[in-house]
């Protein structure tokens, strides 16, 4: 998979991995207009009748969307056009031309102009500072991964009536790190 830039927002739902609506390499990769998780579903343990269950309902804001969230606000709806134009900038320029560029445009057709006009500099600065690393964001994953490889490996060596000291050594891990593992089996 090619490196996510410009990630708008990032779901790992650890049954097919997917991702929503991002850009990659330059390209938009379409979201449908809305998608909804359940906290639930990223229990390790699968319960029936969850204590305690948190529905999140993620609504895609990106510019032409049809939907109520973004026709009902003025000022979400503009600021998805401004990042829409620091989108298309991009095609054609570095990014902190990109979003010069954007920010001077919606100042001279009216989006967001009064607030545009009081933090252009804070705006500009705030837009690059994020710029996406995909080296950080590909050793995030790696950790991230190992981490999740290891607590598989200790619950599997749980459920198979392996003792702490066999998994320690085997795994180079320590009792705490096990016992953490196995309250959540």
């Amino acid at each position: 998979m090619k490196p996510l830039t410009g990630a708008s927002f990032l779901w790992d739902d650890r049954k097919n991995k997917s991702l929503d609506f991002w850009r990659q390499s330059g390209k938009i990769v379409k979201m449908r207009n809305h998608k909804t998780h359940r906290l639930s579903d990223m229990f390790v343990k699968e319960e029936k009748h969850p204590q305690l269950e948190l529905i999140v309902k993620i609504v895609n804001i990106n510019y032409g969307q049809r939907n109520k969230v973004l026709n009902s606000c003025r000022t979400l709806k503009e600021y998805a056009k401004f990042i829409a134009m620091i989108r298309e900038n991009q095609k054609t320029m570095i990014l902190k031309k990109a979003v010069t560029k954007a920010v001077d445009d919606c100042i001279a057709r009216g989006i967001l102009k009064e607030f545009l006009i009081r933090q252009k500099p804070r705006v500009i600065e705030m837009s690059i500072l994020y710029e996406y690393d995909a080296e950080k964001q590909r050793e995030f994953d790696r950790e991230e991964g190992k981490e999740e490889l290891l607590f598989s490996l200790i619950a599997n060596a749980l459920k198979r009536g392996k003792k702490y000291n066999e998994i320690a050594e085997f795994l180079q891990v320590t009792p705490d790190q096990i016992k953490k593992v196995e309250e959540t089996l």
